[in-house]
């Protein structure tokens, strides 16, 4: 049977997308074809039009003028020193060129003929160039347009480069196209037009985000990881470069490609961190610019001969926050009777005793002086003490520092002593960073060090789980129930876990007491969409076709466009199938396939539907073929492709399909009967009473396939 192959041709014409997309190139091809242009803006609509023509102070009749150009009939329309050039991208799409400063004279004087032919040329080469850099497969931008984007950015840009490698599950053909097509889908859903998203090859994607004013872009990474972790993806790898817009006059520090080969490295490193993690190459190459960054060797090594021999003491690290004011001047004048040691910005201070009160209460002092005083700047301290459970000495210049960004919380001028909120402060950091390892250490010792809170066990559980260890991230979210057992974090985050770990009663349980939280409570509104879709996929592998639909059937009326919509609309018409509405069933099923047309499942469940509402043997067929090629180790696909063979009169190719099913508990049964038809058909009696006899012999069987193989073993008696 012909096979037809993934890549569509249709999707290689030019589209309204691409005169954004390709702005500059298409630019490029019009200032090229008409001498002394300068300008060229594209405009899609009468409103951009009308706007146009205000903004340039056009003398004409907007909608007229409209009208003409988007009437098809006309390749150009030439109004003050204006060019218009309309492009054709469907029946009912046009987009206008419009072309500025070119010299009126030649408007003038340039014949329809020479117009006409810039206009098809300049169409030709739009094309082309699309072409050229367009992944075919996917429809993404490719790894040429990465190159020229990032060879012409300009430095007075900020830009957000992220690399994100996605493997896929299962290697072969079918498993890896249907992965790469889904995977495309998620990005460019997720990137919402904000950024160009890239196809670079072997499942790794760029998004190229230019900063704009009010952007705020430092969490994409880590909202683009969960959100794909969600999607069922089941390995993300992102790594991550940017570069802040500089004034105009300034050097950049990093050219575009340069960002490409810093992404590059971080991707490398996020493989190496769990299969979910992300990098970003400043945190990687710059890690004493981290908040966290650990105290150089040489402070280390004075601070250590200063606290030798004592058994009790607390460490003060005062932090100068103008970095324009020697920290010396602030020890000469306010710290000149304790020998304190100065590192660069800070200053750090040994206070002997256990008197931890005492420590706070002179720190304070300090802090509140030069707060007073005329001194051009103001300190915060962060107080670590020794013994204070199982750190050990050369822990607390870290303690301190920990302890003063959890001062930053609280305001300038702030002093706190280190404890477990600092550790949380400190995990929720290192977890921002995507070094989900660090944050487990740090909500793990914040815990041994307090009691423990329910964020505390929630950010755990969520580390862990991040980190593929999800049996720790169980007991880390059944730990903060027993502290609230109607916590909708705690709950929500554990019915992912357990259907992760295939406990699909248990997720459902939770999951469904989770949407009850959320509705009594009015609050975490923002989950409910993932509830819904999670409980009615659930609800389909459960078998409960009766309490699932309406799940999903509520996900759908507001995200009918999302990459998933096809695995909600699969597991719905699933669900529509068992409780034997087969109409509906069929009808959710092609929509699952107008979304994702590698949906295998729901070709698989509809080419079944399609034999037993005989709505046609051979499209039956197809639709089963296709299922099985892009999966071929699933027994239900291969069951359905064999019941379609046999009905085809086609049993000697069933028979290896079945053979293998037989040894499948779950889908014995049906491959018996099968086998028993196909030998029945084919006048091989003795062997079809054997079949049909080992259905009756079985406990358990069904009574309609009971009642299917008695009438067997009677036609097999009474041949005709």
């Amino acid at each position: 049977m012909i096979k037809k192959f993934p890549v569509d041709r249709k999707s290689m014409d030019l589209v309204v997308e691409d005169f954004v997309r390709f702005s500059t190139g298409f630019s490029a091809i019009l200032l090229r074809l008409l001498p002394t242009a300068q300008e060229v803006y594209f405009l899609k609509n009468e409103v951009e039009v009308g706007t146009f023509y205000d903004q340039k102070k056009i003398i004409g009749r907007v909608t007229e003028d409209y009208q003409k150009i988007f009437s098809k009939k006309k390749k150009y329309l030439v109004r003050d020193s204006f060019l218009f050039i309309p492009f054709d991208i469907s029946d009912q799409d046009t987009v206008v060129a419009v072309v500025c400063g070119a010299d009126p004279l030649f408007l003038t004087k340039v014949s329809d003929d020479w117009l006409g032919d810039v206009h098809d040329r300049a169409g030709t080469e739009m094309l082309l160039l699309k072409q050229a850099r367009t992944d075919p497969q996917t429809g993404l931008l490719n790894q040429s347009n990465l190159y020229s984007l990032l060879e012409n950015y300009k430095q007075e840009d900020g830009l957000l480069l992220l690399l994100v490698h996605l493997p896929a599950k299962r290697s072969t053909l079918g498993s890896v196209h249907r992965h790469i097509s889904f995977s495309s889908s998620m990005l460019k859903y997720f990137s919402a037009g904000r950024a160009m998203v890239h196809y670079l090859g072997h499942s790794v994607f760029a998004l190229v985000y230019k900063a704009q004013e009010g952007d705020n872009l430092d969490e994409v990474e880590n909202k683009l990881l969960l959100y794909l972790k969600k999607g069922a993806c089941h390995k993300v790898y992102i790594g991550s470069s940017r570069v802040v817009a500089v004034e105009n006059g300034q050097d950049g520090s990093v050219n575009g490609v340069q960002l490409l080969d810093q992404a590059w490295t971080a991707l490398h490193h996020a493989t190496r961190k769990g299969p979910f993690s992300f990098c970003d190459y400043d945190v990687l190459a710059f890690p004493e610019k981290h908040p966290l960054a650990p105290p150089e060797k040489s402070l280390a090594r004075k601070l250590q001969r200063r606290w030798s021999g004592l058994d009790r003491f607390s460490l003060v690290q005062f932090s100068n926050e103008d970095r324009d004011y020697a920290s010396r001047k602030i020890a000469e004048k306010y710290l000149d009777d304790v020998s304190p040691i100065i590192d660069g910005q800070d200053i750090f201070v040994i206070i002997a005793g256990d008197d931890i009160d005492g420590a706070v209460n002179w720190a304070e002092k300090i802090v509140d002086r030069v707060a007073q005083d005329d001194t051009p700047t103001t300190v915060a301290a962060g107080i670590g003490h020794y013994p204070y459970s199982d750190f050990k000495k050369a822990e607390l210049p870290l303690n301190c520092r920990k302890a003063l960004v959890h001062g930053s919380f609280l305001g300038p001028s702030s002093v706190v002593v280190f404890d477990p909120v600092s550790l949380n402060i400190s995990g929720d950091i290192y977890y921002g960073d995507g070094d989900f390892n660090k944050a487990i250490g740090e909500y793990s010792r914040a815990i041994n060090v307090g009691k423990g809170d329910i964020n505390l066990y929630n950010s755990l559980g969520v580390a862990y789980a991040m980190t593929g260890k999800l049996k720790e991230a169980d007991g880390s979210f059944r730990r903060a129930l027993k502290l609230e057992k109607d916590n909708f974090m705690a709950l929500y985050n554990l019915g992912l876990v357990l259907q992760n770990l295939g406990r699909t009663d248990d997720a459902l349980e939770f999951l469904a007491t989770a949407l009850a939280s959320c509705r009594a409570q009015g609050r975490y509104q923002e989950h409910l969409n993932e509830l819904r879709l999670q409980l009615g996929i659930l609800s389909s592998r459960a078998g409960q076709f009766l309490e699932g639909p309406p799940y999903l059937e509520k996900w759908l009326e507001t995200n009918g466009q999302s990459p998933r919509a096809s695995e909600a609309y699969f597991h719905l018409g699933k669900m529509y199938y068992l409780a034997g509405k087969n109409q509906k069933a069929m009808t959710a099923l092609q929509r699952a396939l107008r979304t994702d047309e590698f949906n295998d499942g729901a070709l698989s469940l509809l080419g079944k539907i399609y034999l037993d509402e005989e709505e046609g043997r051979e499209i039956a067929l197809s639709l089963c073929l296709k299922s099985v090629e892009l999966e071929p180790a699933d027994l239900e696909h291969q069951v359905y492709l064999a019941e379609a063979l046999v009905s085809c009169n086609r049993f000697e190719e069933a028979k290896p399909y079945l053979y293998r099913c037989v040894r499948n508990k779950k889908l014995q049964t049906d491959a018996r009967l099968l086998l028993a038809q196909g030998y029945l058909l084919s006048g091989q009696f003795t062997r079809a009473r054997e079949w049909y006899q080992k259905v009756i012999a079985t406990s358990g069987v069904e009574k309609n396939k009971l009642l299917e193989a008695r009438s067997g073993i009677s036609a097999c008696s009474t041949p005709k």
